[in-house]
């Protein structure tokens, strides 16, 4: 679907002053059902006019660049420095080796004969 056809035409304008009339109706008995036609009707009130469309994408594309700086900021200051305090302080990994820890298998369990080969195949 084009959205290029929906901005500014008449079927979103009716759309939202319908969504308007609902949310006005709705205030007395359904106060979630008026905010989601009001939050629905303000939308559709934006997309009706293509001049506040284009003022509403450039708030948006500023909101994302601030959004986006202080999500990852946060990440960089908070979360990573966090979990490398953590990998320092702990091994979950169980990579450390202790000293005199080897995984050389020194001695087998059961002595090798030639039934012994013969079950391995």
């Amino acid at each position: 679907m084009d959205s290029e056809k929906l901005i500014a035409s008449t079927g979103v304008r009716i759309a939202s002053a319908v969504l308007a009339l609902l949310c006005v109706a709705a205030i007395g008995w359904q106060p979630i059902v008026a905010v989601v036609a009001g939050l629905l009707a303000v939308f559709g009130l934006i997309l009706s006019f293509r001049s506040s469309y284009e003022a509403w994408m450039r708030m948006a594309a500023r909101l994302q660049t601030v959004v986006t700086t202080f999500l990852f900021g946060a990440c960089y200051l908070l979360v990573v420095p966090l979990f490398a305090a953590f990998v320092r302080m702990s091994d979950p990994l169980r990579l450390r080796r202790r000293e005199g820890e080897s995984s050389w298998i020194t001695t087998r369990r059961e002595a090798q004969d030639a039934r012994s080969y013969q079950r391995m195949g």
